[in-house]
């Protein structure tokens, strides 16, 4: 039976599918786009997996920056993302809100899609010592036709809501 998040995750952001149209990437012609939107300064936020992911195989890896230029590139190594990456999910009354999220150097990264009675919002949040040092909204879609199914693909652990630190306010 399906992680009952996961199934209401995908129900919530199905919406999403109907809005998306092609979007540029970070990721190869070879990878599989979970994730990518334009943010401020006309970068590009994309979350990038393996052909082959799976909950035993393959890799994601987050990418920021311009085509070209990639600015940060997490984890350095295409590994096993069940090493690096975590997800979760806020229910609200109508709607709710999926995350992925990851520490590096101090910095805890939270990409995020949600949506409500009419609203959708996606994009990067930065925070440093649980504290939110940048918010960079989608300007363009985010999630591809099968939403997050590519992440939830690789059987990623799922973050414990009960403890502050892995919790997640969308801005």
């Amino acid at each position: 039976m399906p992680h009952p998040h996961r199934a209401i995750g995908a129900l919530l952001l199905s919406m999403f599918s109907l809005t998306a149209t092609a979007r540029d990437s970070l990721c190869t012609k070879d990878e599989q786009v979970a994730f990518s939107c334009t943010v401020k300064g006309n970068k590009l936020v994309s979350l990038c997996a393996s052909p082959d992911l799976s909950k035993t195989k393959g890799y994601v890896q987050y990418r920021f920056g311009k085509k070209g230029a990639v600015e940060l590139a997490y984890p350095k190594l295409t590994e096993d993302p069940r090493k690096h990456f975590r997800w979760g999910v806020t229910a609200y009354s109508g709607g709710g809100t999926d995350y992925f999220r990851f520490s590096n150097g101090g910095y805890d990264y939270v990409v995020y899609a949600g949506s409500g009675k009419g609203w959708e919002k996606e994009g990067l949040v930065v925070e440093k010592d649980q504290k939110r040092i940048a918010s960079l909204p989608c300007r363009d879609g985010g999630l591809g036709p099968d939403n997050w199914a590519v992440m939830y693909s690789a059987g990623l652990p799922e973050l414990d809501q009960s403890k502050p630190t892995e919790q997640f306010d969308m801005p």
